[in-house]
């Protein structure tokens, strides 16, 4: 995997620095993720960074801060500093999501081969790959689905896919798999719906 640029802030602007080295591409991808959530609300407007040194614009408490859509990238930054922490609670949900949204988005992005099988792309799949090393929780929320016995570094077909489709209650994204992607329980062939996946879990 290319290692690219690490972002220790934010080009052009102050923003901090996280606690584990992010490439600006997985920025780039948290923030297509926070675009997407913010268009779901009816928010097209571009995220800039506070100018009153305020992080959140959105009036809502300073206790839950930050807030989920952000409305500044102060507060998008804060909040992807939150889902890379080995020990987040606030939020911790939207670490999965991200992921999903990168596995969905390299679905709609395959190509078929001759033989009928997509192709997935490689980019989307070392990002998925990237997110999940870089977010602790995820790999502890499978734990909780595949069962404490099952120890992995990352995401195995066998131990995880298999359990999803065993368990049968909707739950869980298969599409990231070639093999089980037909097989997704929350959104089968042909029936994802971006709004629905970045919002079940809200």
């Amino acid at each position: 995997m290319d290692s690219g640029p690490l972002i220790a802030c934010l080009p052009g602007n102050n923003l901090g620095t996280f606690s584990k080295n992010v490439r600006g591409e997985v920025w780039e991808s948290w923030l297509n993720f926070c675009y997407n959530s913010r268009m779901h609300e009816g928010d097209y407007m571009k995220l800039t960074t506070p100018s009153s040194g305020i992080a959140c614009q959105c009036g809502r408490s300073t206790e839950s801060y930050p807030h989920w859509p952000p409305s500044t990238l102060l507060e998008a930054f804060d909040m992807l500093g939150l889902q890379i922490d080995d020990d987040n609670s606030h939020h911790r949900y939207l670490a999965g999501l991200w992921r999903d949204y990168v596995n969905v988005t390299g679905f709609h992005t395959s190509t078929m081969d001759i033989d009928g099988s997509l192709r997935r792309s490689s980019h989307y799949l070392d990002l998925s790959q990237e997110i999940f090393e870089l977010c602790p929780t995820i790999s502890k929320d499978m734990k909780k689905v595949c069962g404490e016995k099952n120890e992995f570094e990352s995401w195995v077909c066998e131990t995880y896919c298999q359990v999803v489709i065993d368990l049968g209650d909707g739950q869980g994204c298969l599409c990231f798999c070639d093999l089980h992607q037909r097989e997704c329980p929350s959104h089968g062939e042909g029936t994802f719906d971006s709004h629905e996946l970045l919002y079940r879990q809200k």
